[in-house]
């Protein structure tokens, strides 16, 4: 039998989410990634990477993604607790960075 997914974690108290809607949310590559991956759910987890998120991240391509950024404040945060906003902007920043690749250029 599959393993319980792990717990939401409780973000650090150094983190403060972006809240609102990211400029890029509907973009089509966007809409379409979320939509495969995780059917739009951004608390979503599969244990077999783990990935985690609206974008099914590994830890350390979201870790990448946010040192690329600038964002030093998501490095080591678990994507599902980072904002719907947070989660949008490293997935268009990774998207910006280095294509659809990361996501196996399905959309």
């Amino acid at each position: 039998s599959a393993a319980p997914p792990a717990p939401t974690p409780t973000p650090p108290a150094n983190y403060n989410p972006t809240p609102g809607e990211h400029p890029q949310h509907w973009d089509p590559f966007l809409a379409c990634t979320r939509a495969i991956e995780s059917g739009g759910n951004y608390q979503a987890y599969n244990g077999s990477g783990p990935y985690y998120g609206a974008y099914q991240f590994l830890q350390s391509t979201w870790n990448s993604a946010a040192n690329h950024a600038g964002r030093l404040e998501l490095i080591g945060l678990d994507p599902r607790g980072a904002s719907e906003y947070d989660q949008d902007d490293m997935a268009w920043t990774l998207y910006q960075w280095q294509g659809k690749g990361p996501w196996g250029g399905r959309c």
